[in-house]
């Protein structure tokens, strides 16, 4: 009997070290998390959501796709493309009931600027009144002549007034900050899309846009 307990206490050793790094490497994913790319800009998101939709994918090899989750931690500034290590946190606080995952930061691998143009007034959700101006504000980088061209759209994405205005950069920089003013159409939509977009040469894919969701009311006739 005395011959087998080493043997015993071999096989125990060897199930405790088994048992010990199995635990540390999940542990090690957990901590590590996994890899995910953001936009630059943020847009209007396409289901019933009025807050903007990050810009999302998993690889520079994807094509960016519409995100309505939440990044515990992360301190977003337009104008980047960011590849973040984050953590998946579940449905929690998700901005739509379903299936959406929330993630914490863990660390920011990776900031870079790249071409964008992005919306900083009106915020979204702001109320605009048919046949009033509503002026409109932003900034971008590095953009193709620095052109700019801001619209307001209907839910089915008809231009109902647009304008084009030209990126002031800040010397030495490729930056800086634009602002147009919108005359209205008397009668506007309950939900309107607002555009702000870059053209770009012809070939080019990547067109630099930012967009947001505004609330359209129209003021009674006074006889």
């Amino acid at each position: 009997m005395r011959g087998w307990i080493p043997w015993i206490l071999v096989g125990l050793l060897v199930v405790v070290v088994g048992f010990a790094v199995s635990y540390n490497w999940r542990a090690q994913q957990a901590v590590e998390g996994k890899r995910l790319l953001v936009g630059p800009t943020q847009q209007a998101c396409e289901e019933e959501i009025l807050e903007p939709c990050w810009l999302v994918k998993g690889a520079p090899e994807e094509n960016f796709q519409q995100w309505a989750g939440e990044i515990a931690g992360f301190t977003y500034e337009p104008g980047y493309e960011y590849e973040l290590e984050v953590i998946e946190t579940g449905s929690g606080g998700a901005r739509e009931v379903g299936e959406e995952a929330g993630y914490e930061l863990v660390r920011i691998v990776e900031q870079k600027p790249v071409a964008s143009v992005w919306i900083d007034q009106p915020g979204s959700q702001t109320t605009v009144t048919g046949g009033k101006a509503v002026m409109v504000k932003g900034g971008g980088r590095n953009l193709y002549e620095n052109n700019v061209v801001v619209e307001v759209m209907d839910e089915l994405d008809q231009a109902l007034v647009s304008a084009a205005t030209v990126l002031p950069v800040t010397a030495g920089t490729s930056e800086g900050d634009w602002g147009v003013e919108l005359l209205l159409p008397a009668t506007v939509s309950a939900r309107m899309k607002l555009v702000a977009r870059s053209p770009v040469p012809v070939g080019e894919n990547l067109l630099p846009i930012s967009s947001l969701w505004v609330v359209g009311e129209n003021t009674t006739a006074e006889y």
